[in-house]
């Protein structure tokens, strides 16, 4: 399901979650960023329509099978660089 993911700057979740693109990162242990982005998001529904279907266009590069494909890339172009 494309659904808006807010989440807080933690090692792991930066990497999986674009700020401001396909999702919002708020910093750890604050309460009161993390309540306004809750806000922001549940009062606007274009802007989670936005964040979810970019967040759901991001994960699908995470795949097992986008991830073996992209492995067989390298390995095709390090065998061809020889």
């Amino acid at each position: 399901a494309c659904k808006a993911v807010i989440g807080t700057r933690i090692p792991g979740l930066v990497d999986a979650v674009r700020d401001g693109e396909t999702g919002h990162l708020v910093p750890t242990e604050d309460v009161g960023a993390l309540t306004e982005a809750i806000r922001q998001l549940l009062g606007d529904p274009d802007e989670r329509t936005r964040l979810g279907t970019a967040g759901r266009a991001w994960s699908e590069r995470f795949t097992w099978d986008q991830i073996t494909r992209d492995q067989e890339q390298v390995y095709e172009a390090v065998v061809n660089a020889r």
